[in-house]
């Protein structure tokens, strides 16, 4: 099942034109910008910033994601699921510890950096 899974993975990846990947590359620093914003605004660690923005994350688009941080940040109302919002005040206090769902908590590490324990890998992370 495992071999199935990274054989589709790998079919869908050759699909993919130059521009997409260039584009996945650089996502990520792109996100950590806007947790440092994030951040920056709330007089807090990136962590907290990453987590700030990864609570807002979860059946939401990536615009509408981070539109609600930066209104979170600002200390604007954010509509939206009750429980993100949750997250959100609770990510002000415990950062990564907040994120209770799997996936969430590895979006906040991925965009703070945290690459190992995130389970993402960089592509210009030549250790692996």
């Amino acid at each position: 099942m495992i071999n199935n899974t990274v054989s589709n993975y790998r079919e869908i990846a050759s699909l993919a034109t130059f521009a997409q990947i260039e584009q996945a590359s650089v996502w990520y620093f792109e996100a950590q910008e806007v947790a440092e914003d994030v951040a920056e605004l709330l007089g807090a660690s990136l962590e907290i910033g990453a987590s700030v923005v990864s609570s807002f994350s979860p059946r939401e688009r990536w615009a509408s994601n981070v539109s609600k941080a930066y209104a979170f940040a600002n200390g604007k109302p954010v509509i939206g699921l009750s429980n993100n919002l949750a997250m959100a005040q609770k990510s002000l206090v415990m950062g990564f510890d907040a994120l209770n769902g799997q996936k969430t908590n590895a979006f906040a590490r991925a965009i703070a950096g945290d690459h190992e324990r995130s389970g993402h890998r960089r592509l210009d992370d030549q250790s692996r």
